[in-house]
């Protein structure tokens, strides 16, 4: 039997090499006499520039930029040269904005910045770069990304006004914007954006609503007033660079939401926004890779109502079901029912959290926790026992 391992990363715990890597040692444990492909994936959040230099063979560069809390984070820049020379790079939001990179205690979207992707992108423009593509994703930010557009030379025009790079706090005092100069910064450069969920920017499905909570101290904690403060300083703000730019409403686009609103500020850099588990699969050859197995095994870190939005679970399923591959998925944990699996193509799914030990076995110990749970899938499906 030839299964395709194909995870994304889980959470803060494993990348989605290292996911993938545990969960075919245990398919192997269970089923040994199976041929097993590894092939990580990603939908634009952590890990994408992981998968796809792995993937692609490509060469990185480290450079060092402003992080979340303004204080010097290391990032990766993935470089392809084409054969014509035109230079392709890869960056991800998540390496300098990530949710991970911030302690609980300091989380707060109010204070926190996306300006290290400004300066990563202008890396990558020094580095010659002609097409940039960016994964967007797993940010603990939510500043439509005002720290970005400043990093890149956008300024307020207001006398007084506090800096774009000091969180979505200071934006609601802004009243003018010119982005000329982060405009010009980019010019002749073509920009990609690899999103990891297609919600807008603004309105009750959009990011400040669905995503906003969760990167707050206690996420349970938080009223909803302060949600909707934030989303009204988040509209206010946009509202006020489309009006100064003369530039049509792009809040309500899909993938707009992406990464804090970060998503936002590149298409209004003239970015183009596109589903980050398409964008991988391609890169990866990843339908290639599935015509060739009997079974997919894929997972990331917790099975719930955002996977249906452009997450890598749903992805592989939708592919895999189009070609009659059964999907099989591990997460950490699984809080969709089987009707919502089945609609999205997933056969059966499996949660760490329900083997001895339960949440914290499947946190502290997920390597093993999930080595020993696909040992157990592969004795339950593999046809080679």
């Amino acid at each position: 039997m030839r299964v395709l391992v194909s995870p994304d990363s889980f959470g803060g715990t494993l990348s989605a090499v290292e996911a993938a890597e545990a969960m075919a040692s245990g398919w192997r444990d269970g089923a040994g006499h199976d041929a097993i492909h590894q092939l990580p994936l990603s939908d634009g959040g952590p890990g994408f520039v992981d998968v796809l230099a792995r993937a692609r063979r490509l060469q990185t560069q480290l450079v060092t930029v402003t992080g979340p809390l303004r204080t010097p984070v290391p990032a990766t820049m993935a470089i392809e040269d084409d054969d014509e020379h035109a230079m392709t790079v890869y960056l991800e939001s998540a390496q300098v904005c990530g949710l991970y990179l911030v302690p609980p205690e300091d989380r707060s979207p109010w204070n926190l910045t996306s300006a290290g992707l400004g300066e990563l992108i202008l890396a990558a423009v020094d580095a010659g770069a002609q097409r940039i593509v960016i994964g967007l994703g797993g940010t603990g930010t939510v500043d439509a990304g005002a720290g970005l557009l400043a990093a890149l030379g956008a300024s307020v025009n207001n006398p007084g006004a506090a800096s774009l790079m000091y969180g979505a706090q200071p934006l609601a005092n802004v009243s003018g914007i010119d982005l000329g100069p982060a405009r010009a910064s980019l010019r002749g450069v073509d920009l990609l954006i690899a999103a990891d969920v297609d919600v807008p920017l603004s309105g009750p499905t959009g990011a400040v609503q669905g995503f906003a909570r969760q990167k707050f101290p206690r996420p349970g904690d938080v009223a909803n007033a302060e949600i909707h403060r934030l989303a009204a300083v988040i509209d206010r703000f946009t509202a006020t660079v489309q009006q100064d730019t003369d530039m049509a409403d792009l809040t309500g686009l899909p993938h707009a939401g992406a990464a804090g609103g970060i998503g936002w500020a590149l298409a209004s850099l003239g970015a183009t926004l596109t589903p980050g588990f398409d964008t991988v699969s391609a890169l990866v050859g990843f339908a290639d890779h599935m015509a060739d197995a009997d079974l997919v095994l894929t997972g990331e870190g917790r099975l719930d109502w955002q996977t249906p939005r452009g997450k890598v679970v749903s992805g592989v399923a939708q592919a895999a079901v189009s070609v009659g591959v059964p999907v099989l998925a591990i997460a950490g944990s699984v809080e969709l029912g089987q009707r919502e699996l089945g609609a999205m193509g997933v056969a059966a799914a499996y949660g760490l959290v329900d083997l001895p030990g339960g949440r914290e076995a499947a946190i502290n110990y997920s390597d093993n926790a999930l080595r020993v749970m696909s040992a157990q899938v592969a004795q339950q499906w593999s046809r080679s026992r």
